[in-house]
């Protein structure tokens, strides 16, 4: 799974076997910026920033892409354990 892109990182915080919760930092300083989790109202996962975060379209789409290699995961581990 890609987790180091042009500007921002992500770091996986904790992994319960059925979902994971990742830190996303720029590249620059480390700064944390925000959270992908798993949010079950909605049934996937989702970006959680921090207060005045500012994302532009090339980080944008680097965390989609990050969320779609997690869902495509999570199916492929929820396929495999049925």
């Amino acid at each position: 799974m890609k987790t180091l892109y042009k500007y921002i990182n992500f770091i996986l915080m904790s992994d319960t076997g059925k979902t994971t919760i990742w830190t996303i930092h720029n590249n620059t300083n480390d700064a944390m910026l925000g959270k992908i989790k798993w949010y079950a109202p909605w049934r996937q996962y989702c970006l959680h920033t921090i207060d005045n975060v500012v994302f532009n379209d090339g980080c944008l789409s680097d965390v989609i892409n990050f969320i779609n290699q997690l869902t495509e995961s999570r199916k492929s581990s929820s396929k495999s354990r049925s």
